[in-house]
């Protein structure tokens, strides 16, 4: 899990899981994986899920849409990349 993460889910922001089989510069379509959610500091179900959608899509690109209504802010995180699998360690 990459160390800042535990800081952008703080209680009020929104994650939204999202991966694509392939990245083309400029245009990529990334699929939502579940609900768009608040974990509340949850590092460990937010973890769970992030596992749960490489699992299914092990072969994709998996990112994170996160977004701070509170400090009207969103930010982007990419957590997998299946050429590098050592991005996102459990």
């Amino acid at each position: 899990m990459p160390p800042q993460l535990g800081e952008c889910i703080r209680k009020g922001c929104f994650v939204c899981i999202e991966h694509t089989a392939a990245m083309r510069l400029g245009c990529t379509h990334w699929e939502q994986w579940g609900d768009i959610r608040r974990y509340d500091g949850d590092v460990r179900a937010l973890d769970r899920e992030i596992e749960t959608c490489k699992e299914s899509h092990g072969d994709h690109h998996i990112r994170l849409n996160v977004e701070d209504l509170g400090f009207h802010s969103r930010m982007t995180l990419f957590v997998y990349n299946p050429s590098r699998p050592a991005l996102h360690a459990a």
